[in-house]
């Protein structure tokens, strides 16, 4: 027991570690940065500035947020593809620069539209699971509760002061709002420091929140583990599942019949099994599958193309087949009988998908397979999705008496938080219409001197005498809410919204600048107010900007140069969201009330004085006070100006506001904190409106999660199979364990972390599959350190192997062309063996070798926002390559291009014509383990000075690059820079140079005339292979009789059209002048003929004549000269 405990330690503080090292190096890095460097690039973490709580929201799970981050820093960033703000990743908010406060966050819902204008929606994480700190007392670390009831943790090393120790943020914990008194702590508390008047910090890490908390949960909470004499202790001598060892009854027969296609009853403890014919495999897979039915602990490697999944869905067969002898136990859940199903679990949706398809082939109609976990793509395994059974149940109202109670629980439920959402909203959309607009002044909560002042400056002559008006007309309210937007700097045109700095307080401007700076502008001839607005819209103290701002205006310099470019290739972030989305985290969006938007218009309306969003939606040019027409860039630096106003959160305190006597004496700024003052003071009734109502809502949706956890769980008890991804076990884990799981079946075994699958393994567990390949792709750790000196990166798979748990290898490959195989052996598997099948495979069209590197040393590409590189000479080879080969007759669907990089895949995305891209699939080589197609075209991208080739150093991912194609594979890379970094290359390199298949340019072969032979160095030689064939004219007699005029071409003539002169005579003895491929119409050729009413007229030759009309001119009545009409 101690062994185990201390084995589920190590595990659960490396993970641990895995997790925080990124995010605490990277406010540490904040911290001795600061704020004083913005475009510092941070290693670790990402960081957003002055972040701004707008408004909470309410949501089917809880109540989220909606926060505003500042762009300035984030202009260059793709949104459409980067991998920046994706669900689930952790967001820290800190408004002292993580000095004192933090509080943690996921990011909920994820629009680039959004994100390109600064807004994001989060779900703040509170406690309120009751989850303890997952921070060991035997640590460092000082957990200190403040008096504000906040959580700091700070983790002291040796020869460190108090002053310079380090945060140590535990994400598990949430350093969240923990009272004092653990009887303070309220549901809700939590999200109670959560202040909408605060500017904060915001930090990202890139890892995935959920799946580490889950797991690190499930490893704390684990008390025994099942088959842990070969997990922990390692040891090789194997027995039998335990369902199966012989008992007091007789020995255990399986049914074969799947497999053998005839009436086969094995006993599968004994050595009289089925011969391989009979089976139908090969000696190696008969072996695995015999090993995986009769150990408790079966490890199956399947090289590339050996069959390791047709495999995995054999052994699932005959389980499924023989389902009454390993449930023969079954287990009591409240009033309901539940057989114990087989727990599928798999890394990547695709995976899972592919698996689950291949079941539903064999399973028989009675077998319930359920899929539990994120976007289902497949047409045949949606419908044994979670939420696709869930909702069929509810339709039909089906079930147990349990489920039916459950789903009305679940009804009222929700009809109760919908009432709560709506009352919630009211207040909501004035806090959220309030970002957006200038309030009204009788909106404001201001004294009544205040408010004399203002009516004072509006009515100078006394018309309304010395008191306050009372009695507030419409027109009363507009002229005071100009004089509110004339008091802060603003002009109100009468033709709408659109703010412009009256003259007075531009020249006023001028005061805040140096006096030499002053002096140097007038000297260039700029007037003050020129002078002031420049520096009110671009607040710089710097000669030469202010200069070349004035100047730019006084051109009307149309030209915004904050755009950011957008790409459409969102394959590689949609994949990650598709792998941590569950089916209850929506695939049908996130479901925030989304206010209709002529509603919200209407509203910030009837509260604003003005709203800066009109600037932006009216392109009419206009001239403001000085004669200058506003131009785009112009209202976008007003629109900007008002914006960054609103969002300041310096306020006055009473005391400051008590203290001001006279308004207008006010400078601007003081002006712009007393308004705020005013709107917080507003904004305050509604926050302390919706606080009580946002408590209940938590704890309805808390209750809400807690049906829906029971309403699934009463689903599962039926289930035969149930699949799930790593993610969504460790996510539904508590389901999980009380499904009594006895054979656990891991397909990817060697990509999952150790700590992903013990906490996925239920206590029942008694069989434990593992398939997988380790030599493939391997576990990817966050923390490189930790992987090399703690092989984190080394899977449960890869370890039992390693320590000699019985274990049966795959040898005899069906996907691979000998040549293509051969660069994987020996060097990673040594007895690798090709089937006959892939023996005589086709000659490829159009290239003298089915296998080619090309090498160059054309320089890679550095891509901002990341570590990621692109490569556009390889881009545009393999391009011209691709159409190349398509000319050759290869469907778009046989052809694949792979990239290293995600870089390379969106600059394929944006220069790859639009005729290629259906069909043509480009995508990264880590997306594509297990996927396989006719040709591969590898862009490895890497060239540089440096001597760097990054992870191309790393063998898995290399095999993984080099085993995908089953019929031909080019290859483009700087191979003697891969070579001289690389042993692995290296050997590679020499392979290739014996069989010249190596070289600076690949040599083209036309089809038609063997002889010819083209080299490519480059995508302009294409050029040289026009018709993809060779230069030489075609030459070849068509159908028609004519000879072909295209340049030789490798497909046949059935699609071509002849484009010679059509050589037919027509009817009326004139050659006919349509291409040869037109149908002959009637003649055109103009000749005279006479009309019916006897004139003569140059008309077409095959024209009808009852329809031409005679345009000879007739004395008289023209009217009555009408041959017929036309």
């Amino acid at each position: 027991m101690i062994i185990i405990d201390h084995y589920l330690d190590v595990q659960y503080r490396l993970l641990r570690e895995d997790f925080i090292i990124p995010l605490r190096d990277g406010i540490n890095e904040l911290r001795k940065f600061g704020d004083s460097d913005a475009k510092h690039r941070f290693e670790n973490v990402k960081v957003y500035y002055d972040v701004k709580v707008l408004f909470p929201k309410a949501d089917d799970k809880g109540v989220l947020h909606r926060v505003h981050f500042s762009i300035e820093n984030c202009r260059n960033i793709r949104w459409q593809n980067t991998k920046r703000l994706l669900f689930g990743n952790l967001l820290c908010f800190s408004s002292d620069m993580f000095q004192k406060e933090v509080l943690f966050a996921t990011v909920a819902d994820r629009k680039p539209e959004d994100l390109e204008i600064g807004n994001l929606t989060v779900a703040f994480v509170c406690d309120d699971e009751g989850e303890e700190n997952l921070i060991s007392d035997e640590e460092s670390d000082e957990v200190a509760v403040g008096a504000e009831g906040k959580i700091r943790i700070r983790h002291q090393t040796a020869g460190q002061q108090d002053g310079d120790c380090l945060i140590a943020v535990i994400p598990l914990a949430l350093i969240r709002d923990f009272p004092a008194n653990p009887r303070d702590r309220k549901p809700g508390n939590a999200r109670s420091l959560i202040d909408l008047n605060k500017m904060y910090t915001m930090v990202e890490t890139d890892a995935y929140f959920e799946a580490y908390r889950h797991v690190l949960v499930g490893l704390r909470d684990t008390v025994s583990l099942p088959l842990a004499r070969y997990i922990v202790s390692c040891e090789t001598d194997m027995l039998a599942p335990e369902y199966l060892r012989p008992g007091t009854s007789s020995r255990v027969k399986y049914d074969f019949s799947s497999v053998t296609g005839k009436v086969t009853r094995v006993d599968v403890l004994s050595d009289q099994w089925p011969s391989c014919d009979e089976l139908r495999l090969n000696q190696s897979q008969a072996e695995g599958l015999k090993l995986a039915l009769t150990h408790e602990l079966a490890i199956l490697q399947g090289p590339p193309g050996t069959g390791k999944t047709h495999v995995g869905l054999e052994i699932m067969k005959i389980l499924l087949t023989n389902k009454a002898i390993w449930s023969r136990l079954r287990v009591d859940v409240g009033n309901a009988s539940s057989s114990c199903p087989i727990l599928v679990v798999c890394y990547t949706n695709h995976a899972l998908d592919q698996f689950l398809e291949g079941i539903a082939k064999f399973a028989s109609k009675e077998s319930v397979i359920i899929r539990v976990g994120g976007r289902c793509q497949n047409v045949v395994t949606k419908k044994f999705s979670l939420s696709e059974i869930r909702q069929e149940r509810r339709r039909n109202a089906y079930g147990p008496q349990g489920s039916k109670a459950t789903r009305t629980a679940i009804w009222n439920l929700r009809d109760e938080m919908k009432d709560l959402q709506h009352d919630i909203s009211s207040n909501v959309d004035q806090l959220e219409a309030s970002g957006h607009v200038i309030q009204k002044l009788h909106n404001l909560q201001i004294g009544i001197k205040f408010r004399q002042q203002f009516q004072d400056a509006c009515y100078p002559h006394g018309e309304y005498g010395n008191n306050v008006i009372v009695c507030i007309t419409t027109r009363v309210k507009s002229n005071l809410d100009k004089e509110l937007l004339s008091w802060l700097g603003l002009k109100a045109k009468t033709s709408g919204y659109h703010p412009v700095l009256s003259p007075v307080v531009y020249r006023g401007e001028i005061h805040s600048l140096q006096p030499n700076t002053l002096w140097c502008l007038r000297m260039l001839g700029h007037s003050d107010g020129d002078i002031g607005k420049a520096f009110y819209e671009i607040e710089e103290d710097n000669i030469k900007t202010l200069h070349a701002h004035i100047s730019d205006l006084k051109e009307e310099f149309i030209q915004d140069n904050n755009a950011t470019d957008e790409e459409d290739g969102t394959e590689e972030a949609d994949m990650v969201q598709q792998h941590r989305m569950l089916d209850t985290d929506g695939f049908r969006r996130i479901r925030l009330m989304k206010n209709n938007q002529d509603a919200m218009k209407h509203l910030m309306e009837q509260m604003g004085a003005m709203t800066f969003d009109d600037i932006r939606n009216n392109d009419v040019l206009q001239e403001d006070r000085y004669g200058w027409k506003q131009t785009s860039s112009a209202k976008y630096k007003s629109k900007q100006a008002i914006r960054k106003q609103l969002r300041k959160t310096s306020i006055m305190s009473e005391e400051e506001e008590s203290s001001v006597r006279d308004i207008y004496e006010l400078p601007r700024e003081e002006r712009w904190r007393l308004y705020r003052t005013w709107v917080n003071r507003w904004r305050e009734q509604f926050l302390v409106a919706s606080n009580s109502q946002i408590i209940e809502y938590n704890r309805l949706a808390a209750q809400l999660a807690q049906l829906r956890r029971l309403e699934d769980a009463e689903i599962l008890q039926g289930a035969d199979v149930v699949a799930v991804t790593t993610t969504g076990a460790a996510k539904y884990r508590d389901l999980i364990y009380k499904l009594k799981s006895k054979i656990v079946v891991v397909e990817e075994a060697a990509e999952v972390l150790e700590a992903h699958i013990i906490t996925a393994m239920p206590k029942s567990t008694q069989h434990l599959i593992l398939i997988g390949d380790h030599q493939q792709l391997r576990p990817s750790p966050t923390v490189y350190e930790l992987a090399k000196k703690f092989h984190l990166d080394t899977s449960l798979f890869e370890r039992l192997m390693k320590v000699q748990i019985p274990h049966v290898t795959l040898n005899i490959q069906h996907r691979m062309r000998p040549e293509i195989a051969d660069l994987i052996r020996p060097r990673i598997y040594r007895d690798l063996q090709d089937h006959e099948s892939v023996l005589h495979c086709d000659k490829v069209t159009g290239v003298t070798k089915p296998v080619f590197f090309i090498s160059h040393d054309v320089h890679e590409e550095h891509l901002k926002d990341g570590t990621t590189k692109q490569n556009l000479h390889e881009v545009s080879f393999m391009t011209a390559l691709c159409d190349y080969l398509l000319k050759q007759g290869y469907e778009p669907e046989q052809i694949t291009i792979l990239v290293m990089y995600t870089g390379q895949l969106f600059a394929f995305r944006n220069t790859m014509p639009q005729m290629l891209r259906p069909g043509v699939r480009v995508t990264a080589v880590d997306n594509f383990q297990g996927e396989e197609n006719d040709i591969i075209l590898l862009s490895l991208v890497r060239s540089n000075d440096k001597a760097s080739i990054g992870f191309l150093a790393t063998e898995n991912r290399i095999c993984v690059a080099l085993s995908r194609a089953k019929l031909a594979l080019y290859c483009i890379g700087n191979m003697d820079l891969l070579s001289a970094k690389s042993s692995m290359w290296r050997q590679i390199l020499g392979h290739l140079e014996n069989a010249d298949s190596v070289g600076k340019s690949l040599t083209l072969q036309c089809k038609n005339h063997p002889d010819r032979l083209t080299a490519v160095k480059t995508a302009l030689d294409f050029r040289n292979v026009p018709e993809g064939g060779c230069g030489q004219q075609c030459h070849m007699r068509l159908e028609c009789g004519h000879v072909c005029r295209r340049l030789c071409h490798p497909d046949d003539h059935s699609k071509n059209v002849c484009t010679n002169p059509c050589e037919k005579t027509l009817e009326c003895g004139h050659k006919c002048p349509r291409p040869c491929y037109a149908r002959c119409t009637p003649c055109v050729e103009m000749v005279t003929k006479r009309l019916r009413c006897g004139h003569e007229q140059k008309v077409r030759c095959g024209a009808l004549l009852f329809r031409v009309s005679c345009k000879t001119e007739v004395e008289g009545n023209a009217n009555s000269h009408v041959s017929e009409y036309d």
